[in-house]
């Protein structure tokens, strides 16, 4: 018999009879030549750059900022230190900058770079709530100021490393999306803010304070994975910053689109490991499957999710608050699961979200999803739908069009 198969965290695998109902949409295959090689090809030629190498002169202190969700993270940051180092650059000046929430791949990431280089380089993980951490760049035109973390500040030379982001994404912020993972914690509350986020005009004021904190900062040049299925690697381009964005817009668009009919219920899955398995990927991906499905249908995110809800998510237990209510709240909170908080409130509000994960079914519940314990009582969930879309590694999927959800029932 004909079996559909689900991937999400790291090894997890269901297995489901093949029914011509469900329509599988999955993002593109890893890269099948040698990942090192597709770096040294990016860096070498990057759009509109020269060999990234000659950005660097001897004695400048280089920092590489790195999205802490990058996918093969170790690998590719290990591979891109040892190059610039075989170019000439002192590994007592480089530097590594991971985003906040890169705490627990930092001793992977510098095993790695120690193993491949023979010697140690400085990794830091960005702490948002240290104002250690964080230096003042300058104000923005709207007189909003710009922080950013203190070595990227005292850097010679800034390159930032980041996993493409579809332009259709909950938190798509332009060519210098790392921006608010890098502030301090008031800036990136106000960019995870979804009344921001879901507002065309407020939504590209971010993008335009995230474009004058690279300039500030003087960030030229950076290098962008197209992701694959299985938190894999797909494409590296690197270059200026403005081209190297639209190209990789234009690869996401080719690679990540999801259809724009609708479905009953829609299954999305979060594949990868630890740094794929977060609440703010959980977020992304539903802000994608609401867009999927048909008003008030359902949908189920297949994750291997374990961390706990924090101060944000659990301001959906107060259930005697109204819905606008806890919008307010949520809109003005800066925890890091703030965000994930305000797309499940606005996600449950039309539609019947269920959760695969490791969490107690208590606290599932009191966020206001179901449990689905097994690929049995997924199948029961499939048969009781007209049609059934499944949107493989749903964190990077996006919808060819963008609407807005609204916070309540008209």
């Amino acid at each position: 018999m004909d079996v559909l198969q689900i991937d999400f965290g790291p090894t997890a695998r269901w297995e489901l009879p093949a029914d011509e109902r469900i329509a599988s949409c999955a993002g593109p295959e890893p890269i099948e030549d040698d990942l090192s090689a597709a770096i040294e090809r990016a860096l070498l030629e990057p759009i509109e750059f020269p060999s990234l190498d000659q950005a660097v002169v001897p004695g400048d202190k280089l920092v590489l900022a790195v999205d802490a969700a990058l996918p093969a993270l170790a690998e590719v940051v290990s591979h891109v230190v040892h190059w610039f180092c075989q170019r000439g650059c002192d590994p007592a000046n480089l530097h590594v900058v991971l985003s906040a929430g890169g705490t627990q791949v930092a001793p992977e990431l510098a095993a790695a770079i120690c193993q491949r280089l023979g010697a140690s380089v400085s990794v830091e993980v960005h702490d948002p709530d240290d104002p250690e951490k964080r230096a003042y760049v300058a104000a923005n035109e709207a007189s909003d100021p710009i922080y950013l973390n203190r070595s990227m500040v005292d850097a010679d030379v800034i390159i930032s490393l980041s996993a493409a982001r579809h332009g259709s994404a909950l938190d798509y912020f332009g060519a210098f999306s790392l921006f608010p993972l890098f502030s301090d914690r008031l800036t990136r509350g106000r960019f995870y803010s979804l009344p921001r986020l879901d507002d065309h005009a407020a939504h590209d004021a971010l993008r335009a304070w995230a474009d004058q904190a690279a300039w500030w900062v003087g960030l030229v040049a950076g290098i962008q994975l197209v992701p694959a299925q299985g938190n894999g690697v797909h494409a590296v381009l690197a270059g200026q910053l403005e081209p190297l964005e639209a190209a990789s817009q234009r690869a996401m668009a080719q690679t990540w689109d999801t259809p724009s009919e609708t479905s009953e219920l829609v299954v999305a899955s979060l594949d990868g490991g630890d740094s794929q398995q977060t609440w703010l990927h959980l977020a992304r991906a539903l802000h994608t499957a609401s867009h999927s499905a048909t008003s008030r249908g359902s949908i189920v995110l297949c994750t291997d999710l374990s961390e706990s809800p924090g101060r944000g998510l659990n301001r959906l237990r107060a259930t005697h608050r109204s819905v606008d209510a806890l919008a307010k709240k949520l809109a003005a909170d800066d925890a890091d699961d703030a965000i994930a908080a305000a797309v499940l409130l606005q996600t449950t509000a039309h539609y019947h979200v269920y959760l695969v994960s490791n969490l107690r079914e208590e606290t599932v519940e009191s966020l206001g999803m179901g449990v689905v314990h097994d690929q049995a009582e997924l199948a029961r969930l499939i048969d009781q739908h007209a049609g059934c879309r499944l949107l493989r590694s749903a964190q990077h999927c996006g919808a060819r069009f963008q609407t807005s959800v609204p916070l309540h029932n008209a």
